[in-house]
């Protein structure tokens, strides 16, 4: 007889590790420390910023000693500058050499960008200079994603998109423009992927973008 989804967490390995479960949200701090990072930002959005889910990830890292700044500037279809700003606000706390992990709450959309922002924010390249086909001095800051909708594809993609507005009202859409896709970090440097993050007794609930 199939056995009730509540209650029941699940692990996928290898990496990028998948943990899915009600309550699982109280295994972010353990694994941002088992990426070697002693300090955390999150990245959501706007909208988001004032939910339970965030909420419930803010208390889960405070619980464990991991006071995280948020970065709320991410919006729908993300741009280059979306990813810049998060890039001075992530670098601007990790001054101080104490290594740091990027947590992104949220749909598609603050999921890719988090991807761009734990790259930018060790690296001086910005906007188009993030190409997949650039060289970057440093290795992407691990991230870990604790996706609030289902089914996003920024959970199966190390790759983004983001829209480059400024050279697009500049010029012609063109192949240059369309091909602006940063470099991501590998997939030993996504950390997890959290689903779940309901209280322990609470049923799962995913929504769908």
């Amino acid at each position: 007889m199939p056995q009730p989804l509540a209650g029941t967490r699940i692990v996928y390995t290898p990496l990028p590790a998948v943990h899915f479960g009600a309550g699982t949200i109280g295994a972010l701090p353990g694994i941002v420390r088992g990426t070697g990072s002693k300090a955390v930002a999150v990245v959501t959005d706007a909208a988001l910023a004032g939910t339970p889910v965030v909420a419930a990830a803010m208390a889960a890292l405070a619980a464990d000693g991991l006071d995280a700044p948020v970065f709320t500037g991410v919006h729908p279809n993300p741009t280059t500058e979306d990813i810049a700003a998060g890039a001075e606000v992530v670098a601007a706390l990790a001054t101080d050499g104490i290594p740091m992990a990027v947590v992104a709450v949220g749909g598609g959309s603050v999921i890719d960008a988090a991807k761009g922002i734990a790259l930018a924010a060790v690296n001086p390249e910005r906007g188009r200079a993030l190409d997949y086909r650039g060289t970057f001095a440093h290795t992407a800051m691990p991230l870990i994603a604790v996706p609030t909708t289902a089914g996003t594809g920024a959970l199966a993609a190390f790759g983004i998109g983001p829209a480059d507005y400024a050279r697009i009202s500049a010029d012609a859409l063109d192949d240059e423009v369309l091909d602006n896709t940063p470099r991501m970090p590998g997939a030993a440097d996504i950390a997890a992927i959290l689903t779940a993050a309901q209280e322990p007794d609470a049923e799962p609930q995913l929504t769908a973008a």
